[in-house]
């Protein structure tokens, strides 16, 4: 069964060694990632991003019960950096997990919905579809991390 892995928190210092230990080889960087290491933003044309072994990108929250990251168009404004790259690592404040779906939609404003999408991601892409043989990575990465991180 493919699911996501979870680091254990680490200080926003330390959130470079963390991501070259977690994601080796990480060099694209979705929008709010690229503001919060000072990098540049990972490309956005499909051929690039293709080509790229991970995307590091930043999450608006975590929901614990669920496993699972909100990820809206602030974070990541370019959908395909999630689906191309063959592993996405997502950084989360720590602040920011909340326990279950029902805190989740309580803190969600009419701001954050509007602003394009708000994905809940739960763990790599897996479908059975294809003569009912389960295939990771087929619409999505193959390997999903999530690193908390402390501001």
């Amino acid at each position: 069964e493919a699911k996501g892995e979870f680091s254990s928190a680490v200080a926003r210092a330390e959130l470079p060694a963390a991501i070259a230990k977690a994601a080796p080889g990480a060099r694209g960087y979705a929008r709010g990632a690229a503001l919060l290491l000072g990098e540049q933003p990972a490309p956005a044309e499909p051929a690039e991003l293709a080509g790229l072994p991970w995307m590091v990108a930043t999450a608006l929250c975590a929901v614990a019960r669920a496993g699972a990251v909100a990820i809206d168009a602030a974070c990541v404004p370019v959908r395909l950096q999630l689906l191309l790259p063959e592993n996405l690592l997502v950084l989360v404040r720590e602040d920011a997990i909340v326990t279950d779906l029902a805190d989740f939609y309580r803190g969600i404003d009419a701001a954050t919905l509007a602003g394009g999408y708000l994905a809940l991601i739960g763990g790599p892409s897996r479908t059975a579809d294809i003569e009912q043989t389960l295939v990771t990575g087929a619409h999505g990465p193959r390997r999903f991390v999530v690193l908390p991180y402390r501001p």
